[in-house]
């Protein structure tokens, strides 16, 4: 975060070293131009003024153009490629479509851009060559393998702080299905994440407990994990007749920091309603019952483990 030093204003912004109303008046008014930042464009010589440091170095850096030289250039490649049917070179310049032709195609089926056939030909050139090398091949070639992975490692521990807590499209939601190590699939049409889990279900209904899946804003908890960034955790199932809130976890990882954190907050907002399941609390089930359900039909796995199961029971 910057902070605008004009004028003692001291308001903060995201990119720009001025606030948003400095800014304005900066693009607005030639004579108060802060003329810090300032070079020549490498095509027409003329000047241009850059509103904050970072751009000014990138610009300088790649040589870049100014938008006015950019557009002309950019529009003399795009005449080239198109046999200059552009502009007033175009045939159909100033015309407009009939509503005959507009409802045409206004009905054009579109579908198709929404396949993974159309994203992958966006993607990959009409010669089935990527259109845009990857950055980390380019690092390699820059600066050879062992650098690459440092770029990269750097990368990715960037992109990791800037999606945390709150930046993170999934803040505040459950995780999707099939997400996670354990076995996944449905019983009965519900979700299961594990087969502590599913074995629980099978015990919840050998007793005639009615339950619920707790992965829902209703009942998730807020807590603070151990970098300090606010997260939620879902508990598993809540308990009709009891309303008891139910994870369902292997005793070897109930004692790791992470889940001591989220049991501690679930356990501030339910109180003795929260309760901890683990293999010392309910039979697991084992190959033969595990097989039965998949014949019977009871439960279906995620493709993951669907592969996995034929794998381990079927070959």
């Amino acid at each position: 975060m910057k902070v605008c030093k004009i004028d003692n204003c001291n308001k903060k912004s995201k990119a720009l070293e001025m606030c948003v109303n400095h800014y304005s008046k900066f693009k607005r008014d030639d004579n108060i131009r802060l003329k810090k930042y300032v070079r020549l464009c490498p095509m027409c010589n003329g000047e241009h003024i850059y509103a904050s440091k970072d751009m000014f170095i990138r610009a300088k850096t790649k040589n870049t153009m100014c938008s006015s030289c950019s557009g002309r250039k950019n529009i003399k490649i795009f005449r080239d490629n198109n046999n200059g049917f552009v502009g007033t070179d175009n045939p159909f310049f100033g015309q407009k479509h009939n509503k005959h032709t507009l409802e045409i195609l206004k009905n054009v089926d579109k579908s198709y851009t929404k396949t993974k056939e159309f994203s992958k030909a966006v993607i990959i050139g009409m010669d089935g060559n990527f259109n845009r090398k990857p950055v980390y091949d380019c690092w390699v070639d820059r600066y050879g393998k062992e650098k690459a992975d440092e770029l990269q490692l750097e990368l990715s521990r960037k992109k990791s702080i800037a999606w945390r807590g709150k930046n993170n499209p999934m803040y505040g939601k459950p995780s999707p299905p099939g997400s996670g190590n354990g076995w996944s699939g449905w019983y009965n049409g519900i979700f299961f994440r594990s087969i502590m889990e599913l074995s629980y279900m099978v015990y919840l209904d050998n007793n005639d407990i009615i339950y619920t899946i707790a992965e829902t804003t209703e009942y998730r908890v807020k807590y603070i994990d151990v970098n300090g960034i606010d997260k939620y955790y879902f508990p598993d199932f809540v308990l009709k007749d009891s309303s008891n809130i139910i994870e369902v976890k292997p005793k070897r990882l109930t004692n790791t920091l992470l889940n001591k954190l989220k049991f501690k907050a679930a356990k501030l907002k339910y109180v003795d309603k929260f309760k901890i399941i683990t293999e010392d609390d309910i039979p697991k089930l084992c190959d033969d019952e595990i097989k039965e359900l998949y014949n019977n039909k009871v439960i279906v796995f995620t493709d993951r483990y669907e592969q996995k199961y034929k794998d381990k029971f079927l070959c």
